[in-house]
């Protein structure tokens, strides 16, 4: 069955560690530092889906964008819910909502003979379909579009408890980072915010 979608994005300056006694109306205040460790456990109880502060947690779920997805080598990144809810993203980087469910539908239900005929679009852009992973709790694909005179863009998205993250990698753009490298900490990233209950 599908999630249930929250319509906001829950606030998150960085991943709390959740106290399973919180609620939707009682979120826990985030408290931790500004880097993930490079796993985090999976807590053993789920914690509840919440509900936001619009303003501040658009503002941090941002900065998160900002400071872990771009830092990691990608060139654009965004952090959307199931059904396009806007989280984080790059500044003028636009996951459409149609493309938004196409992922989620095919990473809940495992699904790839379609994008490996006819390739997909993140953003309005077109990428083929490169492989698909499926590591633990984290379902994740990678894609390469090319060009006419420009170098191969590398995309990877994964989901998440909550939401779709989207990392595009462009050598040009990269600051040296190869996107093998930016593809791990996505990774790691998703995983912890599965982790954490997001």
């Amino acid at each position: 069955p599908h999630a249930t979608v929250d319509p906001h994005p829950p606030p998150a300056r960085h991943l709390p560690t959740l106290s399973p006694s919180r609620g939707p109306d009682n979120p826990p205040r985030p408290a931790f530092s500004s880097h993930l460790p490079a796993r985090a456990p999976f807590a053993p109880h789920r914690a509840k889906r919440r509900t936001m502060s619009a303003k501040n947690a658009l503002e941090t779920w941002q900065k998160f964008v900002e400071d872990t997805l771009l830092k990691a080598g990608f060139s654009y990144a965004a952090i959307v819910g199931f059904a396009g809810s806007h989280w984080g993203a790059s500044k003028g980087y636009k996951v459409r909502e149609n493309e938004a469910k196409f992922f989620h539908e095919v990473l809940v239900n495992h699904k790839f003979g379609e994008m490996k005929k006819s390739g997909f679009t993140v953003a309005g852009k077109q990428f083929v379909f490169v492989d698909a992973e499926i590591e633990g709790e984290v379902a994740y694909i990678i894609g390469r579009a090319k060009g006419v005179g420009n170098p191969t863009q590398g995309v990877c998205i994964a989901k998440t408890e909550q939401t779709i993250v989207v990392g595009v990698h462009d050598p040009i753009y990269a600051g040296g980072k190869a996107f093998n490298h930016a593809v791990l900490e996505l990774y790691k990233m998703a995983e912890n915010m599965v982790g954490q209950g997001f």
